[in-house]
C-alpha cells in the first residue's frame, strides 16, 4: 500500500535491483485497499455505494437542493440552477473528506444529534440512498472483522512510508492485522517524539532574544509528522511489535549535518559553535532563478553535471520535487525532452 505514483517506481525498480525478477505487483492506495477488502466483507453495499462516489453525489445533492433546500440555503441558491450545481459539488466534496476524515461527526448527523443545514442535507441523503457511504460500511465490517465471518484474499500486507493515515483507516488496518499479518513502514524525520519538545506548537521563527527548543526547519514544516506521531500514539495497543531502524547521517557536508541535527531535533547552535565546512560543499546549494522554465533548466544542467561526475549515479537515483506540478510539468518535459542525442531519461508523476 502506497500512497504516490513515484514511490511505487520507486519500489519496483528497488524490489527488481534486489531479487533479481519482480512482475506483476499490486501497489493500491490506502482507501482502494479498504474498498476492495468491503467488497468482500460488506458485499450487499457494494453496488449501493457506488452512489456515494463524489461525482455521483454531486447530482444527488444537487436533487436534493433543487426540490427540498434547508430553510438557511433558500436564499443564497433562489433557485438558481447553476448555483445549485455549483454549491452541491462543493458540499460533495465536503461530505467526501467528512467520510473518511470525520465519521463520528456523520453519525451524529444520521442519529439527529446535531443541528444545521449540513446534518439536514446528510440525513436527506441517507434516506434517499441508504447507509452504504465509506463510514457506515467501515463500521459494519469491523464488527464481521472481530467475528471472523468471512475469508480474505490477502496472504501479506505492506503500508509502505505512509506519511500519514485518518485514524479510521489506521484502527481498521489493525483490526486487518489481526487476520493478516501486516507491517507499517514509518517514514520518520526525527527520532525525537515532536510532542515531547513542544516544538510543533512555537513559531517557525523566534522572536528576537527568545529561545526555542528544536530544530527550526522541522518545527515549520513536520505538522504533518508531529500530528501522524499522535495519531499512531492513540493507536499504540494496535501495534505489537515497534523497531526504529534510524541511520547516523554523519556530519561530513552541510547536508548530513542538517539531517543529523533534524534526526535528533537539536535546536540552531550559536554562530561560536558553528562547524566550519569546506567552500567546496556542494550537497546544498540555493539558486535565484527568473521563473519556473530557468529554474528549470538550471536544474537540468545540475543534474547532468552530478550523473557525468559520479559514475555511479544513475538517473533513477535523482528525485526532483516541486510546489506546483501543473506548472512544472509541461515546463520539466519541454526541457529534459528537447536533448535528444544526450536526452536524461525521466518521468513525471
Amino acid at each position: 500500500v502506497v500512497q504516490s505514483r513515484g514511490l511505487e517506481s520507486w519500489l519496483t525498480l528497488e524490489l527488481a535491483r534486489r531479487l533479481g525478477v519482480w512482475g506483476n505487483p499490486s501497489f493500491p492506495f490506502p482507501r482502494h485497499l479498504v474498498e476492495q477488502v468491503l467488497e468482500v466483507l460488506d458485499p450487499e453495499s457494494t453496488e449501493q455505494a457506488l452512489a456515494y462516489d463524489r461525482d455521483r453525489l454531486r447530482w444527488t445533492l444537487a436533487s436534493i437542493l433543487s426540490d427540498t433546500p434547508p430553510e438557511e440555503l433558500r436564499d443564497y441558491l433562489a433557485d438558481d440552477p447553476d448555483r445549485i450545481l455549483r454549491f452541491a459539488g462543493n458540499v460533495a466534496s465536503v461530505f467526501d473528506d467528512y467520510v473518511v476524515y470525520r465519521p463520528d461527526l456523520l453519525s451524529d448527523w444520521t442519529s439527529g444529534k446535531r443541528d444545521g443545514w449540513e446534518s439536514e442535507l446528510w440525513r436527506a441523503l441517507v434516506t434517499k440512498l441508504g447507509p452504504h457511504d465509506l463510514a457506515s460500511r467501515m463500521s459494519r465490517a469491523l464488527g464481521r472483522l472481530r467475528q471472523g465471518d468471512a475469508e480474505l484474499d490477502l496472504t501479506r500486507l505492506h503500508l509502505f512510508s505512509l506519511e500519514t493515515l485518518p485514524p479510521q483507516f489506521l484502527r481498521f488496518f489493525g483490526e486487518l492485522s489481526k487476520r493478516v499479518p501486516t507491517t507499517l513502514y514509518v517514514l520518520e524525520p526525527s527520532r525525537q517524539y515532536l510532542d515531547d519538545t513542544g516544538g510543533a506548537r512555537q513559531l517557525a521563527l523566534p522572536l528576537e532574544g527568545g529561545a526555542r527548543d528544536g530544530h527550526p526547519f522541522l518545527i515549520g514544516t513536520g505538522r504533518l509528522a508531529r500530528d501522524f506521531q499522535q495519531i499512531l500514539s492513540d493507536a499504540d495497543s494496535l501495534l505489537e511489535r515497534q523497531y526504529e531502524l534510524f541511520e547516523e547521517p554523519g556530519r561530513d557536508s552541510l547536508l548530513r549535518s542538517l539531517q543529523a541535527d533534524v534526526l535528533d531535533f537539536e535546536p540552531e547552535p550559536p554562530s561560536e559553535e558553528r562547524r566550519q565546512l569546506p567552500r567546496s560543499d556542494r550537497s546544498i546549494s540555493i539558486h535565484a532563478c527568473t521563473g519556473p522554465m530557468r529554474e528549470v533548466q538550471v536544474l537540468h544542467d545540475l543534474v547532468r553535471d552530478a550523473l557525468e561526475r559520479d559514475p555511479t549515479l544513475k538517473p533513477e537515483d535523482v528525485v526532483v520535487m516541486a510546489p506546483d506540478l501543473d506548472t512544472y510539468a509541461p515546463i520539466f518535459r519541454a526541457v529534459f525532452g528537447e536533448h535528444s542525442n544526450h536526452r536524461i531519461p525521466f518521468d513525471v508523476h
